[in-house]
């Protein structure tokens, strides 16, 4: 692992600052549309809009983030941008094709589970530096970066009814498991929770389409 990561913690760090004010104030945007998928989602119903944002920003994250920023520490970046541009066009075209209807009311406690990972992509990063007394341009939040990106994604999985595509996982879960190999080489110890919670809340996914709609 340590010779696909050419870098060290501090140049991955300054790395991601210098993204994140590249970009400013795309943030507090990303951190609005959190809350109006959620208000949609208590109204009871929303068309695809969210999913339309959300695959502009994986298209954003793979060409804004991997292909001109991240690939200029690591060779592998731009594979990852062309998958993550993949990404953001099946979730466009399975909104279209599907033209699915959010939230089904039976499935309270996984429509909860779904608001809850909508609102850590937004500013759980954020916090636990905050917390960290971590300057906070190192954030990481939804729209920006991948992983948070992944997290809205799976999120809002949750809210979609029953059909929900389970092929959609395999590119955040790629992801993350490699961001979190990163993190590990890197030993940075904050890094992991991001890719840790996109795999558990895709196993959770996979578990709400196993359970009967009433719960």
């Amino acid at each position: 692992m340590d010779r696909l990561i050419p870098y060290s913690a501090n140049v991955y760090g300054t790395i991601v600052s210098d993204h994140n004010l590249s970009v400013w104030p795309l943030q507090i945007f990303v951190l609005v549309l959190c809350l109006s998928v959620i208000g949609l989602a208590r109204r009871g119903g929303a068309n695809n809009a969210a999913l339309m944002i959300v695959a502009a920003f994986w298209i954003w994250c793979g060409v804004h983030f991997h292909i001109m920023t991240y690939a200029t520490i690591n060779w592998a970046a731009p594979y990852f941008g062309y998958a993550f541009i993949i990404q953001g066009m099946s979730i466009a075209v399975w909104a279209v094709m599907t033209r699915t209807q959010f939230i089904e009311p039976q499935r309270r406690m996984w429509v909860w589970a779904g608001i809850g990972l909508i609102i850590s992509a937004g500013a759980l990063h954020p916090l636990l530096l905050l917390i960290m007394s971590t300057p906070l341009s190192h954030a990481e939040v939804a729209g920006v970066m991948p992983t948070p990106t992944a997290i809205l994604t799976i999120g809002i999985l949750f809210l979609v009814p029953r059909r929900a595509a389970l092929w959609l996982l395999i590119i955040p879960v790629a992801w993350s498991i490699w961001d979190g190999l990163s993190a590990w080489t890197l030993e940075l110890s904050i890094g992991l929770v991001l890719p840790g919670m996109v795999i558990i809340a895709a196993l959770g996914l996979i578990m709400s389409l196993m359970t009967p709609p009433n719960r």
